[in-house]
This record gives C-alpha cells, sequence and structure tokens, in this order.
C-alpha cells in the first residue's frame, strides 16, 4: 500500500459534531511521495476529519493484521472519547516528532470490508507517513 498519485484509493471524509452540523468543511488533505498531511483549515473544527482506505475483506478473514505509520502532531486536540481497545484505535496529541504507531486486528470471520487510516479530532494538523498493511503469517496472533 503506498500513496502512489495523490490520494487514490485514499478517501477523506468528515465527521459530525455533537449538533449534526458536518466537519468535512473545515479540514483539508494532501498528499505526496508516501505522505500525507491533514490539517484544521479554521481555528475551532466541528467533529473530526478522517482518511481512511477500504480493501476487501475475503483474503483476512480469521487473520491478524496490522496497520502501521510514522505520524507527527502540531498542535493536535485531545484524544477521542472512541479510544479502547475493542476499536483498535491509538492516539497521537499534542506536537511532537515522527513516532512509530500500530494498531492491530483480528480480521472476524463475517467480515466484509477493512477500513484503516488516520483521523483528526477537533484542531492541529496530522502528518502521517509510510503505511503499512501487513497480514500476520495464517495461525499466528
Amino acid at each position: 500500500m503506498a500513496f502512489t498519485d495523490g490520494l487514490d484509493y485514499w478517501e477523506l471524509a468528515g465527521g459530525f459534531s455533537d449538533d449534526g452540523q458536518q466537519a468535512g468543511q473545515d479540514y483539508s488533505c494532501a498528499a505526496a511521495d508516501q505522505s500525507a498531511v491533514l490539517a484544521a483549515t479554521v481555528p475551532e473544527p466541528a467533529g473530526s476529519a478522517v482518511l481512511v482506505q477500504a480493501i476487501d475483506a475475503d483474503d483476512y478473514r480469521g487473520r491478524t493484521l496490522t496497520f502501521r505509520g510514522e505520524l507527527r502532531t502540531a498542535q493536535a486536540a485531545s484524544p477521542d472519547p472512541r479510544e479502547h481497545p475493542a476499536g483498535h484505535i491509538a492516539s497521537a496529541t499534542g506536537t511532537g516528532a515522527w513516532t512509530q504507531y500500530e494498531v492491530t486486528a483480528q480480521i472476524p470471520a463475517h467480515a466484509n470490508l477493512i477500513r484503516f487510516g488516520v483521523f483528526l479530532n477537533g484542531g492541529g494538523q496530522l502528518e502521517f507517513r509510510h503505511p503499512a498493511l501487513a497480514p500476520h503469517p495464517p495461525g499466528q496472533q
């Protein structure tokens, strides 16, 4: 998986704020050379934005996958309240140097689609590079 031609196969989508306002217009994204920048375009954006890719689950049902990449944040907002181990989400907050993050998940036997990516909750900027999606060998967690 790579950021080959801009955002081909990657989708930029907006979430919704608590009052139902769509947040997509409050964010921008640019990509080149296997990296992307997801940033708020207003001081106090509504909701969140996500840069996500989806693949068919046929070859991965019952297997374990790890999604990894390097993140660097600038004035990123607080962790998302949806963060919990069952949600397969890891938070990066504040302002920092490039840091490797990864999330590992068991793909259910009934899965049809696997979605993976990064999201920005609130203001700031998130830089993302070297994305990789790696299946574990069969029978290995």
